[in-house]
């Protein structure tokens, strides 16, 4: 008897770094039910005020409380109990001091800069675990405890730092090996698999198709009597011969790919029906990224590495919805998948609608009844104005709990990034890739996969997102899920039969004759410099930007005088209620006193002065003065757009 006892109390799977890094990579793990089972939670800083106000936007600085630990005033981000993982880390504005405290000890076991630990600059945790996303901080790696896991920050008291914890709660009983720091080389070989693991590999395997007429259809089926999966399914779409090729010009061929359709059916089950360019998280035109279940290649061939098993049959087919034919190539490889009680079928839904952003509204990527596994989504967002689009946060609700145990800081922060920057990036669980913007303006792409922190549900999951924006303007949101769910589960609402079309957003051109203040080149004394971008009603949609110079501090640099002659000197500068007072100087010219702060950001094109200038360069100089009293805590940054001379 006691040797049974043992066997079965060996046969319980234990969980330690090493099996979580495994399936920070293996992609066929989430097609099978969790064992052990765990329940995903969120802790964030979003604003607590939701009772008053369900659309409240205070998403920083929030905390659970605050502790005293020899003498130290800290701040509780999380405190999950029982056997459980850490397995994502993420913050908009990472400073300050981080400490995590395993199993109820009172000494933190990491003690760390949070700067360092989510920029890749800490030695435990390199790229491509840690790391920066268009300004969001980033660290996927695991840290399991058996008995619990406190989160706690210090740093300025005049910064609200925005701040995502994501912990897996096993179920009671687990057993869990807690994370030892100095015993990490003991995992080095587990680590480096992941780390090679998460840079994706595309099999060199054919692509066949053909000229598909308009309403036709391409397809291929798959049969398997001891069950199957299929995995490394690619699209490449080619132009008929009269046509450019979509990768060539994104602006034309997004509503081609839109009225492609991709539809999958397993064992007679429809489960997938996207709109083709946007299950590849590529619905403006073939843009390129690489993430670790989906990417998309410079050549145009499209890849997605899920998992996809079955029983006994399944089909693949994309209808052209196009007035045109187009040119398809698919492929999509078998193999052997022993179909058990705990398989799940992969799903993908897609919903797009374009309605005004007043009043604010919630909507629904996904709301599905039955059991299975969390593990994406895509956006993509048609934005008319320069104003920003993403400002609502995710909610998450698992098994009909009566608040989101998912919710979120804002909608770039879900995806990743921070600070509504539309810089292009591709990282393994998420991806911007390049589309037709002048910043938020225009075209977006966001992609973000739940591999390591996907939501595990026994009867139900329903994603959320707030249409927060700015602007009151109609905005189009376009958006695909992705799960793994049990034969026959079923979403309460059916997918959009409709195709809505991505609609133009005509974009600003740069200001004629214009010196941008970007392109030139400076020199300071002080403070910091960067050329900030994502600002439509910016000439080139990008400024030179001077912050934090104290006072005394110059900037300086030379415009280009095409010709000897009297011009007035204009500058278009940014006005915002925590800009500054300088002293502008051009050429040996007596300095002008002018004051940039007013309450709220605009860019003004303001005279220097009318000047007899030589030919060639001219130097101007920016002096710090004392700041506005207004100003915001007494801050005095500068934003140069451009110069422009007219002759006078």
């Amino acid at each position: 008897m006691l040797s049974l006892v043992l066997a079965l109390t060996a046969a319980k799977p234990t969980v330690d770094v090493d099996t979580i890094l495994r399936e920070m990579t293996d992609l066929r793990l989430l097609a099978q039910r969790p064992d052990p089972w765990y329940r995903y939670r969120q802790w964030t800083s979003y604003d607590r005020n939701m009772a008053n106000d369900p659309y409240a936007n205070g998403d920083a600085g929030q905390f659970l409380r605050t502790e005293e630990h020899d003498g130290r005033q800290e701040r509780v981000m999380a405190d999950a109990k029982g056997p459980g993982a850490m397995v994502r880390l993420w913050s908009a504005n990472p400073v300050g001091t981080i400490r995590f405290y395993f199993d109820g000890e009172t000494k933190p076991r990491i003690e760390t800069d949070m700067a360092a630990l989510l920029s890749g600059k800490n030695p435990m945790f390199p790229e491509p675990f840690s790391y920066m996303a268009s300004r969001g901080a980033n660290l996927y790696f695991p840290m399991p405890y058996a008995q619990g896991l406190k989160v706690t920050w210090e740093g300025p008291s005049d910064v609200a730092i925005y701040y995502a914890v994501g912990t897996r709660e096993y179920m009671p009983g687990t057993r869990v090996t807690t994370f030892v720091p100095a015993s990490l080389g003991k995992a080095q070989r587990a680590i480096d698999a992941a780390a090679r693991g998460l840079v994706p590999v595309t099999p060199n395997a054919p692509l066949s198709g053909g000229t598909v007429p308009a309403g036709g259809v391409l397809e291929a089926k798959f049969d398997s009597s001891l069950g199957g999966e299929l995995y490394d399914f690619a699209v490449k779409v080619d132009a008929t011969d009269d046509k450019a090729k979509p990768w060539e010009d994104p602006t034309q061929a997004h509503n081609v790919l839109r009225k492609l359709r991709v539809r999958m059916s397993f064992d007679g089950e429809t489960t997938v029906d996207v709109p083709l360019g946007d299950f590849f998280g590529s619905a403006v035109g073939v843009t390129p990224f690489e993430s670790l279940p989906i990417s998309v290649k410079r050549d145009g061939t499209m890849v997605a590495r899920w998992s996809m098993p079955f029983r006994r049959n399944a089909r693949v087919w994309i209808e052209n919805g196009n007035a045109e034919p187009v040119a398809l190539s698919m492929r999509a490889q078998k193999r052997v998948r022993l179909f058990t009680p705990g398989t799940y079928l992969f799903h993908a839904r897609w919903h797009s609608q374009t309605r005004s952003t007043r009043p604010m509204y919630d909507y629904t990527y996904a709301d599905v009844k039955g059991e299975g596994r969390f593990v994406g989504v895509g956006l993509q967002v048609s934005n008319p104005v320069a104003a920003w689009w993403g400002e609502g946060d995710e909610k998450v609700s698992v098994d009909g709990e009566a608040f989101p145990s998912l919710f979120g800081t804002g909608t770039e922060d879900y995806f990743g990034y921070a600070w509504c920057d539309p810089t292009p990036f591709s990282r393994p669980y998420h991806a911007q890739p390049p589309t037709p913007n002048l910043g938020n303006m225009g075209q977006t792409q966001n992609s973000r996969y739940h591999i390591v922190d996907d939501v595990p549900f026994k009867t139900a999951v329903r994603f959320d997102m707030e249409a927060w924006h700015w602007a009151d303007v109609a905005c189009t949101y376009a958006t695909t899920a992705y799960w793994y769910a049990r034969p026959g589960t079923t979403l309460s609402e059916d997918p959009d039969p409709k195709t809505l079309l991505i609609p133009d957003a005509p974009l600003p051109k740069p200001v004629a004759g214009a010196l941008e203040g970007e392109d030139l080149k400076w020199t300071v004394t002080g403070g910091f410099t960067e050329i900030q971008s994502g600002f439509p009603q910016l000439s080139g949609q990008r400024q030179f930007w001077w912050r934090e110079p104290k006072v005394g501090a110059v900037a300086t640099t030379a415009i280009r005088v095409p010709a000897a002659g009297r011009y007035e000197v204009f500058a278009n500068l940014g006005f915002a209620r925590d800009y500054g007072r300088f002293s502008v100087q051009v050429g040996s010219f007596p300095p002008k006193e002018m004051d940039f702060h007013q309450p709220d950001l605009e860019w003004k094109l303001a005279s220097l002065g009318t000047f007899d200038l030589p030919v060639g360069e001219t130097v101007v100089r920016f002096r710090a003065l004392e700041a506005n009293p207004k100003s915001l805590k007494g801050m005095s940054m500068l934003g140069v757009d451009y110069f422009l001379l007219e002759k006078r």
